[in-house]
C-alpha cells in the first residue's frame, strides 16, 4: 500500500514537472522553454516570449527572425535544430547569460549584431555553410577565448570581434579575402592562426597581431564515396584553400569512370560501364604534388545515384 502511494506521488511529481516546464539536472531544478513560448509565423521564429534559462527551438522553425531573443538575459543554454537555415540580425543581442552556442551546418547566414554583447558567451561553433561574419556579430563577447572560422567564410565585417577582451585564439583557416575596420579592436591578447602566405597572414602583419601558421592550405570534398549507374553523371564539389595551389583529379580506371573539371570548384564524374574506380584528387604547389585524397566510385546497372555526402577534408 505504501509502495503504491509512493508511485502515485512520483507520477504526480513527474506530471507537474512536465506541465510547469521544470527538469531536474543533477539535483538542480532547471526551467525549460515550453512550445507556447515561441511565436512562429511561416516557419520564422519571430519572438521568444518565455523566461526559461534552457531553450530548445522547435524543429518546425526554418529561420530565427530579427530580434527574436534580444535582451533575454535569463537564457543560459539554447539548442538550434538542423531545420534552421538562417539567423536574423540582432537575434541574440544582449543575451548576457548565454554561455554556449552550437550553430548547425544547416545555417548559411547570420545577421549583423546577432550575438552582440553576449558577455558570458564562452564557446561558439560556427556552421560550415557560412560565407561571411557580419558587422558586430560577436562584438563585446568578452568571455569568448577561442573560435574557429570555417573554410567557407570569405569576409569578416567591421567590429565583428571588437572588445572581445578574453579572445586569445582565432583560427582563420579559410578563404577570407577581406576583414573590416576595427574587427579585432580591444583584443589585446589575440593570436591569429591561418595558412602561410594567405590574406589573413598579411592582415595580421599589417595590424601587428601575432600570427601562427597551421600549414599551406586545405582541400574539402563534399562526397566521400559514390554509387551510380552507367551513362549517368555526378558533380563533386571541391573547395581548395591556399596560396598558389591547384587541384587535379584523375580516374584510376578511365574506361569505367571519366572525370572532367567543370569549374574551379567542381568535377563531373561520368560512369561509362559497370565496375569500380578511385578518383584521385591531387594538390599541387609550384607544379609539385604536395597532398592527395581519394573518392571511391562504383558503377553498376540499375543503381540509383547515391553517395556518402560527409565532407572529406585534408590539410597540407
Amino acid at each position: 500500500m505504501v509502495k503504491l502511494r509512493m508511485k502515485k506521488v512520483l507520477s504526480l511529481f513527474l506530471l507537474l514537472a512536465v506541465l510547469t516546464g521544470v527538469v531536474q539536472y543533477g539535483g538542480t531544478a532547471v526551467a525549460s522553454a515550453a512550445r507556447s513560448d515561441f511565436t512562429i509565423i511561416g516557419g520564422v521564429l519571430t519572438r521568444y516570449n518565455g523566461s526559461a534559462p534552457a531553450v530548445t527551438i522547435p524543429n518546425t522553425v526554418t529561420s530565427i527572425g530579427d530580434y527574436a531573443f534580444k535582451e533575454h538575459t535569463e537564457i543560459e543554454n539554447i539548442k538550434i535544430p538542423n531545420s534552421v537555415t538562417s539567423i536574423g540580425k540582432y537575434a541574440f543581442q544582449e543575451c548576457s547569460a548565454l554561455k554556449k552556442i552550437i550553430i548547425p551546418d544547416s545555417v548559411a547566414t547570420i545577421g549583423i549584431y546577432a550575438f552582440d554583447q553576449c558577455t558570458d558567451l564562452k564557446s561558439v561553433t560556427l556552421p560550415n555553410k557560412l560565407t561571411s561574419i557580419g558587422i558586430r556579430t560577436f562584438n563585446e563577447c568578452e568571455s569568448l577565448t577561442q573560435i574557429t572560422v570555417p573554410d567557407t567564410v570569405t569576409s569578416i565585417g567591421n567590429y565583428a570581434f571588437s572588445d572581445c577582451s578574453g579572445l586569445k585564439s582565432i583560427v582563420v583557416a579559410s578563404a577570407v579575402k577581406s576583414v573590416g575596420k576595427y574587427t579585432f579592436d580591444g583584443c589585446s591578447d589575440l593570436t591569429i592562426s591561418g595558412y602561410t602566405d594567405s590574406f589573413i597572414q598579411t592582415y595580421a602583419a599589417k595590424n601587428k597581431i601575432p600570427f601562427k601558421s597551421i600549414g599551406i592550405g586545405s582541400l574539402t570534398l563534399d562526397t566521400k564515396s559514390l554509387v551510380l549507374a552507367p551513362r549517368s553523371s555526378y558533380t563533386i564539389g571541391a573547395n581548395l584553400v591556399g596560396s598558389g595551389v591547384s587541384v587535379r583529379a584523375a580516374s584510376t580506371k578511365g574506361k569505367v569512370v571519366k572525370v572532367t573539371k567543370t569549374s574551379s570548384k567542381t568535377f563531373q564524374l561520368t560512369a561509362l560501364k559497370a565496375g569500380k574506380s578511385d578518383i584521385v584528387f591531387t594538390v599541387y604547389k609550384n607544379n609539385k604534388a604536395i597532398a592527395s585524397t581519394t573518392v571511391k566510385v562504383e558503377s553498376k546497372f540499375g543503381a540509383a545515384t547515391r553517395g556518402n555526402s560527409t565532407r572529406k577534408t585534408i590539410k597540407f
